[in-house]
């Protein structure tokens, strides 16, 4: 054996043998988890409720930093510039990843090369909720209305997909809708129940409470499938729309360079909660949408199908958001 190949070989062994070192007593302090959102938005929740769990688990606080703004640019670049040591998560939507890099010409983030899957927490769909005193209880009604007060209908957004969805349904019914831009669900619900907006698009989890007390109404779901928090509100395929149909997921990720014994080890501690039977349950009851663990291969490869499904039908469209 040559002695530069010798050494060569002997360096990569001390690095693999220094990397499963760290990864055993990975973690020694505190790990914070970037959300994009305010709190109290269902994505923070999440985060918590997880973050409480890991900490359980690991013996080490998990602290949600929440730092909204800019379509959830501003943490993604906060969190892919983040020393790759284990101390850095971002908790990140579909459309951080998939749909913001489609939209705009330029991101300074690249959610392939740039970060490194670690797993999902949940999948579910978007909705559409009107105020309680809407005139409208359908999507057919709600069109109408919106075409005979053209101008007039508001209808808020908190993330990049859902202002999408925004645009491409007045575009796709041919009424003027205007859309509200939000950093968080719960200042835009307050907006809803105030009477400033016509209608919302978000998240499911955050109108579960609100529905039931009748406070809102549930229009129409992006999934394929109907919500399993809402089995009888149609989805928007069902509604007329199926170029509409959009489901939802969020992820965990971490910096690119992450080691992979860190990622792996985090990866099983979220399988263990996300299968735990009691906390899916409380997690349901809570209005969430199911737990689905997924491993880092799985979560990379949803980046890659997302960004080349929406990529091109965003260009092919011209959308832009106003």
């Amino acid at each position: 054996m040559k002695p530069e190949f010798t050494r060569l070989f002997l360096l990569s062994i001390l690095f693999v043998a220094q990397t499963v070192a760290h990864a055993q007593t990975w973690p020694s302090k505190p790990v914070r988890i970037i959300v994009s959102f305010t709190p109290g938005a269902s994505i923070d929740l999440a985060a918590r409720a997880v973050g409480q769990r890991l900490a359980d688990s690991l013996n080490q606080p998990f602290v949600v930093e929440n730092r909204p703004g800019g379509n959830t640019i501003v943490s993604a670049e906060l969190a892919a510039k983040a020393p790759p040591d284990g101390y850095t998560l971002f908790m990140a939507l579909d459309t951080t990843m998939t749909l913001v890099p489609a939209i705009y010409d330029k991101v300074p983030y690249d959610p392939v090369k740039d970060f490194a899957p670690v797993g999902q927490i949940n999948r579910g769909a978007y909705i559409i909720v009107a105020p309680a005193k809407a005139p409208y209880r359908n999507l057919a009604d709600m069109i109408a209305y919106a075409k005979s007060n053209p101008g007039k209908m508001n209808v808020g957004a908190s993330t990049a997909f859902t202002q999408l969805l925004t645009v491409m349904l007045r575009s796709a019914a041919g009424v003027d809708i205007t859309y509200v831009p939000y950093k968080g669900g719960p200042p835009m619900i307050q907006a809803l129940l105030s009477g400033e907006l016509d209608g919302t698009v978000d998240g499911i989890p955050l109108y579960v409470g609100l529905v039931k007390a009748g406070k809102v109404i549930p229009i129409v779901t992006t999934g394929p499938t109907r919500a399993v928090q809402f089995s009888d509100v149609p989805t928007i395929r069902e509604a007329g729309y199926p170029q509409l149909e959009a489901p939802s997921w969020t992820a965990w990720f971490a910096p690119a360079g992450t080691p992979d014994p860190i990622v792996r080890r985090l990866n099983g501690e979220l399988a263990k909660i996300l299968n735990n039977a009691e906390f899916k349950q409380k997690t349901l009851e809570g209005g969430q949408n199911p737990l689905v663990h997924a491993s880092p291969e799985e979560v990379g490869e949803q980046v890659k199908q997302g960004l080349a499904k929406w990529g091109p039908l965003v260009k092919a469209s011209g959308i832009k958001l106003d």
